[in-house]
């Protein structure tokens, strides 16, 4: 099954802000003060994971409530 267009798109952005914040943010960088798995974090990317956690990702990459929200995706 491929991911939904909405978790592709989510998917993209969380690739692009981690590496907006930082050339080279790691995943782990990311998934740490997220206190998420890796494994989570790259699903989420790969647009596979319509997960709880993505609260967590929004504050450790520091997203605004215009970022948070599903309609700018």
């Amino acid at each position: 099954m491929s991911p939904s267009p909405h978790l592709k798109a989510l998917g993209e952005f969380l690739k692009a802000r981690r590496s907006d914040r930082v050339a080279g943010l790691r995943r782990k960088e990311v998934t740490q003060p997220a206190a998420i798995s890796t494994d989570n974090y790259t699903r989420l990317e790969q647009g596979c994971l319509p997960s709880p956690v993505l609260e967590s990702v929004a504050q450790a990459l520091d997203l605004d409530e215009s970022q948070r929200s599903t309609d700018s995706l």
